[in-house]
């Protein structure tokens, strides 16, 4: 038996594909490639409005998506991540892009989960810290009303004391007085 003849069929649809992709697209791949996400995303932007193509789209959507889930890069944008994974599921929803969209569109949700939680319980902290300095405003206003209370109760105090100590003198002067009369009597 005779081995099948193989078709240069595959050569021709590598050649077919590759001419397919524009050089933006190559140009996009290469920034995607090299993790420069940002321009990545404006130039996978650019090539879906002007070389629009099904196999071009789907890999420019979920190259686009992905450039825009990294948190903290400069092309960051969830919102735009999301439509460009849910425009790639619902315009190609058979293709492996579509299939490898669903955990980047998983952890975009849970991200939003977190940074609402997050924005939840920055709000709650905010009102326990208001809380908090409105408690101490008030506690140093009471502790600052008793401390005046103290000090006028001080100076009560003192005056009382001041005035014990001048009516102990004249006892004092009295007793002195009856001591100098009694001796005078004794002679």
């Amino acid at each position: 038996m005779r081995p099948p003849v193989r078709t240069a069929a595959w050569p021709i649809t590598a050649l077919l594909l590759l001419a397919s992709c524009s050089p933006a697209l190559r140009q996009a791949d290469g920034y995607f490639k090299a993790g420069d996400y940002s321009r990545a995303a404006s130039v996978y932007e650019e090539v879906l409005s002007t070389h629009p193509g099904p196999r071009t789209d789907a890999r420019a959507l979920y190259r686009l998506g992905v450039s825009r889930s990294e948190p903290g890069g400069p092309a960051f944008d969830p919102a735009k991540a999301r439509r460009a994974f849910e425009t790639l599921r619902r315009t190609h929803p058979g293709s492996s892009y579509a299939r490898e969209a669903a955990l980047p569109l998983a952890l975009l949700d849970a991200m939003d989960k977190a940074s609402r939680e997050t924005a939840r319980l920055q709000a709650r902290l905010k009102a326990e810290l208001t809380s908090c300095n409105r408690q101490g405003q008030e506690a140093a206003a009471s502790a600052q009303q008793d401390r005046s209370r103290s000090q006028e109760q001080i100076q009560q105090l003192k005056a009382l004391l001041a005035q014990r100590d001048r009516e102990l003198e004249a006892l004092r002067r009295q007793m002195d007085e009856l001591k100098r009369i009694d001796l005078m009597r004794g002679r």
